[in-house]
């Protein structure tokens, strides 16, 4: 295998493409470690021919093994993407320290619930949608969610 690619990322800095950012950004949404290391593999070798790949091509193909393999939570009712902050506000539950936080990502099959979830995030100082892709006909959000009281930064 030639040299790997190198990384755009979204500021225009370019870095090595380091498979193992690939891995913890997998499991940082709750995937299990052995998937994420063989979704890193295929990542690595759609993309081993190139010079340069855009780190949001990276970020395309990570939801797409995500959701491949039902890893995302699907929004079908409105009231399911605050069911889902919830649970995750009760497991950080008591977890106070500087990197307490769970990522959600929630695939929205309809832009209006993608509305109606995004105007009730102004109120809540906890919860932040971090990024937003379209991924074919579906909107699949990046939630953050830190323990209650604990505000995000931004």
């Amino acid at each position: 295998m030639k040299n790997k690619p190198k990384v755009l990322k979204r500021n225009g800095s370019i870095e090595p493409f380091i498979k193992e950012k690939l891995i913890t950004s997998l499991t940082k949404t709750g995937y299990d470690l052995e998937k994420a290391r063989k979704s890193a593999d295929r990542i690595e070798e759609k993309y081993k021919d190139r010079e340069v790949v855009k780190f949001t091509d990276l970020k395309r193909e990570m939801i797409r093994e995500l959701n491949s393999e039902k890893a995302i939570e699907e929004v079908d009712e409105p009231s399911a993407p605050m069911e889902f902050i919830e649970e995750t506000e009760k497991r950080l539950e008591g977890k106070l320290s500087f990197d307490s936080k769970e990522i959600l990502l929630l695939n929205f099959k309809n832009p209006d619930s993608f509305n109606e979830f995004s105007t009730k995030m102004n109120d809540r100082s906890n919860v932040r949608i971090a990024d937003v892709e379209v991924l074919d006909d579906d909107i699949v959000a990046e939630i953050v969610v830190t323990p209650k009281g604990q505000k995000i930064i931004v």
